[in-house]
């Protein structure tokens, strides 16, 4: 049986009807503009870990490790896809172990090790809780600049080679102190040290060597020519001496002569060459050198020369 106040209660629950159709399309709008900052947030990480990814072999490739790790640290989060989160934590390990690093061992005035040293590599201070730790550094070339209160700074170039691992670098503050500075002296006072012999010096001995050797020859073959020449006239045989003994005087009396020329010859070289060879010295007074004194002189039936020297 149809009840006559059917329209009626249809009407009355259209409202509520309606408000829920309502409600329910609020509801979807808002769950979807509330995803949307999600999917923003999830598609800017994934854009942020690709560029990492990317930067940290380009880094790496250029040996530098310090940004390279950066990049690596960024790339290999769980929040990354699993590719590349696989693949940056495998590629961190492995700039772990190419990473080098060095230890400073600095040393005060009293040769204790020393404690609050400024270390700076490259112009980029580091930081103090690495002190007496080893430090991580890029491979190459690097300016470390190390600095005590109460001494001069230190410098130093270091070469850092890949994969080194905790490297030695001494320092000794000790060594930087400032040599004391000696009084000027007097003009007059000053006596700079002699200066080493020219480079003729040695040819000086050699001449002088010769001509000693010419000297001491034309004394033999005079000598033994002269003694030659004292037989003849004794044995009585002028002026029917014999042609060879006649000639071995002269042979005698020849090579004696050409010895007593080179001996001359050797002698005056060496003297020049030992004066040639002699230091410059300007300004200052000079070193009292060897007098060498030269003299020839004849005598019956030759000559004879002295050379004499004093030290």
């Amino acid at each position: 049986m149809i009840s006559m106040n059917a329209p009626e209660a249809t009407t009355s629950r259209a409202p509520w009807f309606a408000r829920s159709v309502r409600l329910a399309v609020t509801v979807s709008l808002g769950a979807g503009l509330l995803a949307q900052p999600c999917v923003a947030a999830a598609a800017d990480k994934k854009a942020e870990c690709g560029a990492a990814y990317e930067r940290s072999q380009e880094l790496r490739a250029s040996l530098k490790l310090h940004a390279a790790r950066e990049s690596l640290v960024v790339c290999a989060q769980g929040s990354c896809p699993s590719f590349i989160q696989s693949d940056c934590t495998q590629w961190l390990a492995e700039l772990q172990r190419e990473m080098p690093t060095v230890v400073v061992a600095a040393k005060n005035r009293e040769g204790a090790d020393a404690a609050g040293v400024k270390i700076s590599i490259d112009g980029e201070p580091v930081e103090a809780e690495h002190e007496g730790s080893a430090i991580a550094v890029d491979p190459g070339r690097h300016a470390f600049r190390f600095e005590l209160e109460g001494a001069p700074a230190i410098e130093r170039e270091v070469v850092v080679r890949q994969g080194e691992k905790d490297r030695i670098i001494e320092v000794s503050f000790d060594s930087t102190t400032p040599a004391a500075v000696a009084p000027p002296s007097t003009p007059e006072k000053e006596q700079p040290a002699v200066a080493k012999p020219g480079p003729l010096r040695p040819y000086a001995y050699v001449a002088g060597g010769i001509g000693a050797a010419g000297l001491i020859g034309f004394t033999v073959f005079g000598l033994v020519g002269k003694g030659q020449q004292s037989d003849l006239e004794g044995s009585g045989c002028r002026p029917n001496c014999s042609q060879d003994a006649v000639d071995s005087v002269r042979t005698k009396y020849v090579l004696a002569d050409v010895s007593l020329g080179i001996g001359l010859a050797g002698l005056g070289a060496g003297v020049a060459l030992f004066f040639l060879s002699q230091p410059h010295v300007e300004h200052a007074e000079r070193a009292a050198l060897p007098a060498v004194t030269f003299d020839v002189r004849t005598a019956r039936g030759g000559a004879y020369a002295t050379v004499g020297s004093a030290f």
